[in-house]
Order: structure tokens, then C-alpha cells, then sequence
């Protein structure tokens, strides 16, 4: 039985961390529908506002 995917935005199925920074996390993705692979930011919304950036 295998693991279900995490989805991100109800569609793009969340692969391995590419990169990590102070305030975002970069992931290799794949749309579900489309098999378009890419690469999605994910920024810290927490950090950013404590820097007042939000």
C-alpha cells in the first residue's frame, strides 16, 4: 500500500526540497492533471511578518 501525496493547491503533488533559505523552501512538484513538472516557492508567511514584509 503506498502514501498518499502531499498536494499543494489541490494540484501539484509535492516532490523533494530543492532548496532552502531564510524566509522560503523551494520543491520539485508535478501538476496531477497535466504531469507538467515544476519547482514552487514556499514562503514563511510567519517569518515575513515579523519582519513586517506582509
Amino acid at each position: 500500500m503506498g502514501k498518499t501525496p502531499r498536494l499543494l493547491l489541490g494540484r501539484y503533488e509535492l516532490g523533494r526540497l530543492l532548496g532552502k533559505g531564510t524566509f522560503a523552501k523551494v520543491y520539485h512538484t508535478r501538476n496531477v492533471g497535466t504531469r507538467e513538472e515544476v519547482a514552487i516557492k514556499i514562503m514563511d508567511k510567519d517569518h515575513l511578518s515579523k519582519l513586517g514584509a506582509v
